[in-house]
């Protein structure tokens, strides 16, 4: 807490301060990177008494934006964060706030290869491009026709049947 130019810390909860009688605008910050204050500033005045004033510290959050590549338009997809958050999209985009710290991802649609990854926010917001690669499928060969074979078989024949006559002939 910065007051009349003059920084207080403490490792508690509680700062305590003696000032005469006025009005006073403090600034309030924090060395913890994963809060800040909820009013950076605030004010308070002194009237011959104690006055106590509240400040309040939330999490930082960062936007993190995933785009995705390769899928039809309207297609659903998902991403599965560390956290436990699980997100999904018919549009190119998912927008996520996560506080600072590392998360794992793993981005997927029907149809298509599993993409995972990881992501550090620091201090920051992230886009991550997730390129979807659609699952190769094997088609399955075509059954034989009977009829090949049955093709196959009188040709063989009739070549055997050729072939046998042409002998006898020659022998004669």
């Amino acid at each position: 807490m910065t007051l009349n130019g003059v920084t207080n810390t403490s490792t508690s909860s509680t700062i305590v301060l003696m000032e005469p009688n006025g009005s006073y605008t403090f600034s309030v910050s924090t060395t913890n990177p994963a809060y800040g204050p909820s009013a950076a500033t605030s004010t308070f005045t002194v009237k011959g008494a104690a006055q106590s004033v509240s400040v309040s510290f939330t999490p930082l959050t960062f936007t993190v934006t995933f785009t995705e590549t390769g899928l039809p338009s309207g297609t659903t997809w998902y991403i599965n964060l560390s956290d436990g958050k699980s997100l999904s999209s018919t549009s190119t985009t998912i927008t996520v706030s996560l506080t600072n710290g590392t998360y794992n991802y793993t981005a997927s649609s029907s149809g298509y290869k599993q993409k995972t990854g990881s992501i550090t926010l620091n201090d920051n917001s992230v886009t991550v491009t997730v390129a979807f690669e659609k699952l190769s499928t094997v088609t399955p060969a075509k059954p034989v026709s009977y009829l090949v074979y049955v093709l196959i078989g009188v040709i063989v024949a009739t070549i055997v049947i050729a072939s046998a006559v042409v002998l006898m002939t020659r022998k004669k």
